[in-house]
């Protein structure tokens, strides 16, 4: 962290997100949590987001440009490149390392490049499909740079997003901090054992705000903006909360144990999926899917 001090925003934010492999201690690493966003994006209807996505909005469609801003090492816009309505792809992100990984896949369609999003932005250049998957809450000042996506989209165009929208800089809510307190209590402390052997999870804090800012200024800015500026700007063809307000937080440093097909797992795992859900009757969802058009 002390290095970090006199890094440049835009250092910090690409030195986060270099590529590297780290323990899959992240919720988003439970094979049985990503069935569930896909179960409840599809509502069921779908495989997964991306066949919904095709089967749904571009029939009828041809020679589609796609571009992604924050792709990461860009195993999602690899998803699209086998769609023969999409023509090419860019995406995009600070991360060199990312980049040099992502292009390891070589797939001809996809043009990945290191490149800044507000340079972007400033281009005349436009897309059919503009594509955000975890990005868009790391930007800030959406007030103005939503409605700024029109400048790129082509008629018809379709903006995507596969977002966290929930709490600011994740300063979690006390209710969702006693839910998840209550839930890690109930766990078995074989369960709770942090990543790399660094003791046992007994309590979920909200992010330090200072150490927020020092590692990573790009964290969450203001994503509980996302969904409102969207609807007040676009036309919202398809939209689905999938949860998150409990599970992302708890399964924080912890996620490797729910990782495998036992029963006791996927027990565990059914207990916190219902204790979510009832959250959710009296919460909006912090993660959201949604697909917007030109007003």
């Amino acid at each position: 962290m002390l290095g970090r001090i006199g890094a440049s925003s835009k250092e910090k934010v690409a030195g986060t997100w270099d590529f590297t492999e780290l323990p899959p201690s992240n919720w988003w690493n439970i094979p049985a949590i990503r069935a569930r966003w896909e179960e409840k994006i599809t509502r069921g209807n779908y495989a997964n987001y991306v066949e919904l996505i095709q089967q749904k909005l571009l029939q009828n469609k041809s020679d589609l440009k796609m571009v992604s801003p924050g792709c990461g090492t860009g195993s999602h816009e690899r998803l699209f490149a086998s769609f023969p309505e999409i023509d090419s792809i860019l995406a995009f992100d600070l991360s060199e390392k990312s980049i040099e990984k992502a292009r390891e896949a070589n797939y001809p369609k996809i043009d990945y490049q290191v490149k800044d999003f507000y340079g972007w932005m400033d281009e005349p250049e436009r897309c059919d499909i503009l594509f955000f998957y975890s990005s868009l809450h790391h930007f800030g000042n959406l007030d103005t740079l939503i409605p700024r996506f029109k400048e790129k989209l082509n008629p018809g165009g379709l903006l995507i997003i596969h977002e966290y929208v929930g709490p600011d800089r994740m300063m979690w809510t006390r209710a969702q901090r006693k839910e998840v307190n209550r839930l890690l209590a109930t766990l078995p402390e074989s369960y709770r054992s942090f990543a790399q052997g660094r003791g046992i999870k007994k309590h979920a804090y909200r992010p330090g705000l200072w150490r927020t800012l020092l590692t990573d200024p790009s964290e969450s800015i203001e994503p509980s903006k996302i969904v409102p500026l969207l609807q007040k700007h676009f036309t919202p063809l398809y939209e689905q909360g999938f949860g998150g307000n409990i599970l992302h937080l708890l399964f924080k440093d912890i996620a490797q144990h729910f990782r495998d097909d036992s029963a006791q797992t996927n027990a565990l795992l059914d207990q916190l999926f219902l204790a979510e859900d009832i959250f959710l009757e009296k919460s909006p969802s912090d993660f959201h899917f949604g697909v917007y058009t030109l007003s």
